[in-house]
């Protein structure tokens, strides 16, 4: 007779049963997020939610923490925001920006584009005046089949 110690994650005589941490007894994810089943451990990928006509996204282990970054983000020119959950424990909250095109940095408050939408060009760049300064440009196109 003969006994197996399991590994972490798997069960059974012969061990060979991987253990389903998402179904036993039931799924650790809350507020509608999707468990991923992994070797002695689970993933929740979580969603967004409506509330009352009101996007709200859930973070953490267990996506049961109301991720609150975006409430008073400074995203600039349109840009979006995307909360971040920086420490569950903590409660610790914060946010990026997915900037549109043409703006970069944290906030997506620098300019970084140049555009031709008609005859007029116009550039939008701080330059500072020096003796001897010069500027030079790459550019490519983002219409399909122009080189």
């Amino acid at each position: 007779m003969f006994e197996c110690q399991c590994a972490a994650g798997f069960t059974g005589v012969l061990c060979a049963d991987e253990i389903d941490e998402c179904s036993l007894p039931k799924s650790p994810c809350m507020n509608n997020a999707t468990c991923v089943d992994l070797i002695a451990d689970y993933r929740c990928d979580c969603i967004e939610l409506w509330v009352s006509g009101t996007p709200v996204q859930y973070g953490g282990r267990n996506c049961t923490v109301e991720l609150t970054g975006c409430r008073e983000n400074e995203c600039a020119n349109g840009a979006s925001c995307h909360p971040v959950l920086v420490d569950e424990l903590s409660n610790n909250h914060s946010y990026l920006c997915h900037c549109l095109p043409g703006y970069h940095g944290d906030l997506c408050s620098e300019t970084t584009a140049v555009s031709f939408d008609s005859q007029y060009a116009w550039i939008r760049y701080p330059l500072s005046v020096a003796e001897n300064a010069s500027v030079s440009f790459q550019f490519r196109t983002t219409i399909p089949g122009v080189h």
